[in-house]
């Protein structure tokens, strides 16, 4: 009996003394013990501890600890530096739970004086977490533009570096803006590792869900069409409104159709590719604007220009009528009309000088039943098809579509 009752005593004395321990310590505590710690390492296990157990009586503590980092500078002994990083690492993420705002400033700085990625990532993320947007984010913003730079000039890996671009987006993603669209897109691409350009997809899906009015000004600024491609893909699959999607589209073309020549071929090598995916979507979404059709035009037209070209870019010309059939316009009836004209002329040459009877007959025919699709009951396209039809200088199956063209029509 004596030795139950002991027993229930120390387990009651156990309780209490876990309990009191589990506890934080106060503020006073540690702003006690702070003063007395001399070296590094203590400093460290001193913040460490506060931050196992945040409570906001230590925001003044920690505020403190902040001045003294700014102004202490960049540790030169060497056999510290690691105590030192962690200081600066454990004291920023106090910094960060705690919203200290007003310390963003001299936390930027304090950044500066690591050299580890992992704790300059969480720096990074941590300035967003103290809700400073105005003086935060376009720190973020400019520094991730100078990783994206580092890629795109092919400066070397940035492979050790990629902690610090994951603290940056996930510091972006803390404040959803617009601003950051364009840096964090670019962390999309595959020059960044699969991990990265996961974490920039979800920081993209939070800035917006409408990308295509914010990826019209960037296509304005951009030079490189390997990016305007992927601009435009992710667009085409974002949930962005056909009317969005279709002012888009219209002004990566007219992009295209305006830029000169360049000493980059392999830049150049990408602007084809551009324009027959922004011709494709502008039909699928069947463009309403009539500028639409004006520049699938003149791309058609300079095309034509070059009669020896026509039989290597046939899936170009399919392109262009698939769309215009799509768009189904009077504008786009024209538009075919004239090349309906063109190639009778080729034709009537057996499309030679380049075309391929086989080729240019594709082409014709592709227009001939666009035509029909449309459902035009213009007087010229039915003038233009029974020329055609009353010709002997086209084949059987040239013949056989303008017949079920003209009867559906007529």
């Amino acid at each position: 009996m004596r030795f139950s009752k002991i027993a229930l005593v120390l387990s009651i004395a156990v309780l209490f003394c876990f309990e009191v321990s589990a506890k934080p310590r106060t503020a006073r505590y540690y702003e006690n013990m702070y003063k007395h710690a001399k070296k590094m390492k203590e400093k460290r296990n001193l913040v460490k501890e506060m931050y196992k157990d945040i409570i906001e009586d230590y925001a003044p503590i920690i505020s403190n600890i902040i001045d003294e980092q700014y102004n202490y500078g960049i540790e030169k002994d060497k056999n510290s530096f690691k105590d030192y990083e962690e200081w600066i690492y454990y004291t920023a993420m106090c910094a960060g739970s705690l919203k200290l705002s007003n310390k963003s400033e001299q936390l930027k700085t304090i950044y500066t004086y690591v050299k580890t990625p992992i704790y300059m990532g969480t720096i990074a993320h941590v300035l967003a977490l103290t809700g400073d947007k105005d003086g935060v984010l376009p720190w973020l913003n400019e520094h991730l533009r100078e990783m994206n730079m580092m890629v795109r000039k092919g400066s070397g890996s940035i492979s050790y570096k990629e902690e610090i671009v994951e603290g940056i987006l996930l510091g972006m993603k803390e404040f959803k803006d617009a601003s950051s669209f364009e840096h964090v897109f670019f962390a999309t691409v595959p020059n960044y590792s699969e991990k990265i350009r996961k974490l920039a997809r979800e920081v993209l899906s939070e800035i917006t869900d409408n990308p295509a009015p914010l990826i019209i000004t960037f296509v304005n600024a951009e030079e490189d069409f390997e990016i305007i491609k992927d601009l435009l893909d992710y667009a085409h699959k974002s949930s962005s409104s056909n009317e969005d999607k279709e002012k888009l589209y219209i002004t990566v073309l007219d992009r295209c159709l305006g830029q000169m020549v360049e000493n980059n071929p392999e830049n150049m090598a990408y602007k084809p590719k551009v324009e027959q995916d922004a011709i494709f979507y502008l039909g699928e979404v069947a463009a309403k604007d009539p500028l639409a059709v004006k520049l699938i035009g003149e791309k058609w037209k300079a095309d034509n220009k070059d009669k020896s070209g026509v039989s290597e870019d046939t899936n170009v010309k399919l392109t262009n009528i698939d769309a215009l059939r799509k768009i189904a316009t009077p504008e786009a009836t024209k538009i075919l009309l004239e090349n309906l004209k063109f190639y009778y002329e080729a034709g009537k040459e057996g499309f030679g000088t380049g075309y391929g009877t086989k080729e240019g007959n594709k082409i014709f025919i592709a227009v001939i039943r666009a035509l029909g699709e449309i459902g035009t009951d213009d007087e010229d396209v039915l003038m233009a098809l029974n020329l055609i039809k009353v010709s002997d200088e086209f084949g059987a199956p040239v013949i056989h579509e303008v017949e079920k063209v003209l009867e559906k029509l007529q």
